[in-house]
């Protein structure tokens, strides 16, 4: 028994990534994000894991007709707000984070001044290389923390908003949401 407790606790220690933050809060337990939950609308539900925090509507709404056919999967879809999450970042990481990409921004300027606007060919394509390389090193930032987690966006998070839905108000109900999370997190 005591060799099956040891051979645990060192499959855990080496399993377990050297560059990891501190266990914190899980979402679903944070009074910050049970503030969220509780402050929206009816008709939306809150679910976070580890990694996500996914605001969605409990109800499919219909895609207006002219947007219905660029749409994945039909007429109807389900409005959602996809964040990622991570440990809240420390003062730290954020002030290293942001002069790294004070180095990037810095680095795509003198790459734009060094090529100017290159002519197509293999200028072009160094430009562009260099470009991308500069581009890389840029780390996201959260778009800012909710209790215990920092709340990352992409372009998915806001992907649905852009479409015409019916009933109108599911729409704007979602766009406010954007709001009411900027708003409970200090973005």
């Amino acid at each position: 028994m005591r060799t099956l407790a040891i051979a645990t606790m060192f499959v855990a220690l080496v399993a377990a990534p050297a560059f990891a933050e501190p266990a914190t809060t899980p979402p679903g337990s944070d009074p910050a994000v049970a503030r969220l939950e509780h402050a929206l609308p009816a008709g939306w539900m809150l679910m976070a894991t580890d990694t996500e925090l996914v605001i969605r509507h409990d109800r499919p709404v219909y895609v207006a007709p002219e947007a219905a056919a660029k749409v994945p999967g039909g007429p109807l879809v389900t409005l959602e707000l996809r964040y990622k999450l991570q440990p809240r970042w420390s003062a730290k990481r954020l002030a290293d984070a942001r002069a790294q990409n004070a180095q990037a921004d810095a680095a795509v300027v003198a790459v734009r001044e060094r090529y100017g606007k290159p002519a197509p060919g293999p200028q072009a394509e160094a430009f562009a290389r260099d470009l991308a390389a500069a581009q890389s090193q840029h780390v996201q930032m959260p778009l800012c923390s909710l209790g215990a987690s920092s709340l990352f966006d992409g372009p998915d998070t806001y992907a649905l908003l852009k479409l015409p839905v019916d009933p109108p108000a599911a729409g704007r109900e979602c766009k406010s949401i954007v709001e009411l999370v900027k708003a409970l997190c200090g973005a």
